[in-house]
């Protein structure tokens, strides 16, 4: 067996490499479970987050084991939800002060206390995002015992959040502002969205905020801005009243496991998006500590992303050290290494060989439905959120995974095709809220299709058929 698990493909640096991986150690005292062994692979595009595969087998053993714990089932989105909410907010107080009149040393301690807030934040959220597609797992062959022709449509309902997240809402207020007449009043209320949004693209610190002018461009593109309202709140109303309908349906026992569950993955399914919003907005705060830092050592927030903790340390305690430091930097943009264990960590610069073997284009290839229907398109290649600038009307987007900021480029696309992920990641829940055929979790996408390659997706099937092939019949 392969010593390595794929978790996910980001666009990370070293500094939230390290928040990820101690987040993970961290597991331990709230929940009973962990991982200490992780590898990162950053290839100059995209950042591959790997965990020991034996560990990861047993942490999803512990994972299915608390499933059947009804006690953490009615308490475990409620205490995370709440212990996310205050760790984002000391963060942002912690983050808003003046750093340009600290010493070094001072500048320093700030650093550590707030890399230790950042460090416990990502325990639950880690938590809160791994814990969607097993709960999915085991809600699903009850749901299809007791309703075998309506399981899918179920799971896909339960696992949908009931109110809108912030990309949605800033969507609807985008929408509203499209309505107004009053050319004066139109740009007061732009000039406030702009600043109530800007945090949505920022999901690390050295990702940049939205300005003014992002919103303006989507303003001019925007169609039948009263219709699309519209159909947005419908889906909603609709769906409030469609998933406790579907409940009642399946008549389990109000006080039974399996209800249980079922609430839980509906909670769950606002909590995912949430804690993205609380984590954006605690970014956008982070930046100022991390400017500061930057602002200091002569470097980019870019740069400093690159560096692991020990090295922001000595950064601040020894000036001497900051020309050797950017160098470093510089070196781990064109690609880095890292491997961390409970024994240390180890880092190595410079250009990586990709992980993944890029493989022939021979077809068709298959994943999970996420929302159906079938669109054809040129196929788009977005590895990280560097290249969503790419996305043309009627692409379709194939992505290792999708997140709130690339929301705005998903409107234009045809259809939806990642590598990662299950009927509850954000590209599954975002392609039902925009209507969009998705298929999710088909491991190669991103590696087998072709920038421009014209594709047809057929979602309801769950297959992706290259141009030139037969459609396969319907298994």
């Amino acid at each position: 067996m392969d010593r390595w698990h794929k978790l996910v493909t980001r666009r990370i640096g070293v500094q939230v490499a390290h928040q990820w991986n101690h987040s993970f150690w961290r597991m331990r005292k709230p929940y009973g479970i962990g991982i200490d062994s992780t590898r990162i692979v950053f290839d100059g595009q995209k950042t591959q987050y790997f965990v020991d595969a034996a560990q990861w087998g047993r942490f999803k053993q512990g994972l299915r084991k608390k499933l059947k714990n009804k006690a953490f089932i009615h308490n475990f989105a409620r205490d995370a939800e709440r212990f996310l909410e205050k760790q984002s907010l000391r963060i942002r107080i912690a983050c808003n002060a003046d750093f340009s009149s600290c010493t070094d040393g001072q500048l320093q301690q700030e650093f550590n206390h707030v890399i230790t807030m950042a460090d416990d934040y990502y325990t639950r959220m880690w938590m809160v995002f791994l814990i969607n597609e097993p709960l999915a797992q085991t809600i699903y062959p009850p749901l299809k015992a007791k309703a075998p022709d309506y399981a899918d449509e179920m799971i896909l309902a339960f696992s949908s959040p009931l109110t809108p997240n912030d990309a949605i809402r800033e969507r609807q207020s985008l929408l509203r502002i499209a309505m107004e007449k009053n050319q004066r009043r139109r740009e007061t209320l732009l000039e406030r969205h702009a600043r109530r949004f800007a945090h949505i693209p920022v999901f690390d610190f050295n990702h940049a905020p939205y300005a003014l002018d992002h919103f303006q461009k989507e303003l001019t593109i925007i169609q039948n801005p009263q219709n699309e309202l519209d159909r947005l709140q419908d889906q909603f109303r609709k769906r409030r009243r469609d998933v406790p309908w579907l409940l009642s349906k399946l008549k389990l026992p109000k006080n039974g496991l399996e209800h249980a569950q079922i609430r839980m993955l509906s909670t769950l399914a606002h909590l995912r998006d949430y804690r993205d919003t609380l984590r954006q907005k605690m970014n956008l705060s982070l930046r100022n500590l991390y400017g500061e830092i930057a602002r200091r050592a002569r470097m980019t927030l870019s740069d400093v992303s690159f560096l692991s903790n020990d090295e922001i340390r000595t950064l601040l305690s020894e000036p001497s050290s900051r020309t050797a430091l950017r160098q470093i930097a510089q070196a781990r943009k064109k690609g880095f290494r890292m491997l961390e264990t409970p024994h240390g960590v180890t880092i190595s610069s410079g250009k990586q060989k990709s992980t993944t073997r890029k493989n022939k284009s021979i077809g068709p290839i298959r994943g999970i439905c996420a929302n159906p229907g079938e669109a054809t398109g040129p196929a788009r290649i977005v590895l990280t959120n560097l290249d969503l600038p790419k996305i043309r009307l009627g692409d379709v987007m194939v992505a290792p995974m999708t997140r709130q900021d690339f929301v705005p480029y998903i409107r234009r696309c045809a259809a939806l095709v990642t590598d990662e992920g299950g009927v509850t990641c954000h590209a599954a829940i975002i392609a039902r809220e925009l209507d969009l055929p998705c298929i999710v979790g088909t491991n190669v996408a991103t590696r087998v299709m072709k920038n421009g390659q014209k594709v047809n997706v057929d979602a309801t099937r769950g297959c992706v058929i290259f141009q030139g092939h037969k459609n396969p019949k319907k298994q």
